[in-house]
C-alpha cells in the first residue's frame, strides 16, 4: 500500500510549537494530495479491520523543525491530522488539521512522518491498544521539506504487519463440524512504532485465538473464519496452528507459504483449511493487499 503527498509551505515566521501554525494572510498552509495503491479505513473513525481498498483513513502528521540532525525522539514541533484519504485516490487534495506552514528561516528543515492508527507520539514512539490483532498499522517514513524546497514531497504510506485469513471447507465430514478454535502459534502483536527506526514495537510472542472464529460451522463452499488477524512478519514461510473443532482437535498444524522466504509486510495470507473426516488439508494464497503470492501445505 502506498499513499502520495505534496506539500507546499510559505516564508512566514512561526513561534507556535505542537499546534495551530496559520499566521497571517501571507502564510501559506501546508498542503497534501493523496492516494493509495491499497485500501484504508473508514473516514475519521479508527474501528478495528484491516483497512482495504473501498475505505477511507486520516492519518497523524508529526513535524520535526531543525537547523541540525533530526532527533525523533524529541517532542514534535507540530503535530496535525489528515484530512479522509480515500482508498483508491490518486493524487488527490488533502489538508492538515491543524494547518502547518513552514519555518522561514533558510537554515532549517521539516522533517515529517505520518502513522495509522492516529496517535500522539511519546519519546518518539506511537503507542495503541491491541489485544486481538485487530489493528492495521501503517506508516509514512521520513520527507523533507522547507520553504525553498515544498515541491513533489510524498507521504507513502505502507502495512508493516502480515495480514492472516482462514478460509474453512468441508470436504465429506461425517458429521456436521463447528470450530471451537483456530490458534496461532507464536504470534507478536503491534502495539507501537518506534519512529526513529519506523519498525514495529511489539508485544511478547504467544498463542492468539483468532477472533470471533467460535462457533463456525464448516460449510462445503467454505466460509471465512472469524476476523483477520494482523501480526508481525513471521521469520520463515511455515506458520504452526492449532485447530480445535466439535469432533476433533488438530495440534501442530504447519501451513506453508509457498514463493516467499518469509511472511512478508504488506501481504495478506489467505490460509484454506479442507476438512476430510479426521485429516485436514490445506493450501494457502495471497489477497487483499497484494495478490502475487500463494502456496500449499498439507495437514495430517
Amino acid at each position: 500500500m502506498m499513499a502520495a503527498a505534496v506539500l507546499a509551505g510559505c516564508s512566514e515566521n512561526i513561534t507556535e510549537t505542537n499546534g495551530d501554525r496559520r499566521g497571517d494572510e501571507a502564510e501559506t498552509p501546508i498542503v497534501l494530495s493523496a492516494g493509495m495503491r491499497n485500501g484504508v479505513q473508514p473516514a475519521g473513525v479508527q474501528t478495528k479491520a484491516p483497512v482495504e481498498s473501498t475505505d477511507n483513513f486520516i492519518a497523524a502528521v508529526g513535524g520535526w523543525t531543525t537547523n541540525g540532525t533530526v532527533d525523533y525522539t524529541q517532542d514534535t514541533t507540530w503535530f496535525s491530522r489528515t484530512s479522509s484519504i480515500a482508498g483508491n485516490a490518486k493524487q488527490a487534495p488533502v489538508t492538515l488539521t491543524p494547518a502547518q506552514v513552514y519555518e522561514p528561516d533558510d537554515a532549517y528543515k521539516t522533517y515529517m512522518k505520518a502513522w495509522y492508527p492516529d496517535s500522539l507520539p511519546t519519546g518518539g514512539e506511537v503507542s495503541f491498544p491491541n489485544a486481538d490483532g485487530s489493528v492495521d498499522v501503517m506508516l509514512a517514513s521520513e520527507i523533507v521539506g522547507s520553504k525553498w524546497d515544498k515541491e513533489g514531497k510524498e507521504l507513502v504510506f505502507n502495512h508493516l504487519t502480515t495480514q492472516l485469513k482462514f478460509n474453512l471447507v468441508d470436504k465429506s465430514l461425517v458429521l456436521p463440524t463447528t470450530v471451537e478454535y483456530i490458534r496461532i502459534k507464536g504470534a507478536e502483536l503491534p502495539v507501537g512504532i518506534d519512529l526513529t527506526s519506523d519498525a514495529l514495537i511489539c508485544s511478547p510472542a504467544a498463542d492468539l485465538d483468532v477472533p470471533e472464529a467460535a462457533g463456525v460451522a464448516i460449510t462445503e463452499e467454505g466460509v471465512l473464519a472469524g476476523q483477520p488477524v494482523m501480526i508481525r512478519p513471521m521469520d520463515g514461510n511455515t506458520v504452526t496452528l492449532d485447530i480445535k473443532t466439535d469432533n476433533a482437535l488438530y495440534e501442530g498444524v504447519t501451513a506453508t507459504i509457498d514463493g516467499d522466504a518469509s511472511f512478508l509486510p504488506g501481504k495478506a495470507y489467505t490460509i484454506t483449511l479442507n476438512f476430510i473426516q479426521e485429516e485436514v488439508e490445506l493450501t494457502a494464497t495471497v489477497t487483499e493487499w497484494d495478490n502475487s503470492g500463494k502456496g500449499s501445505g498439507t495437514i495430517l
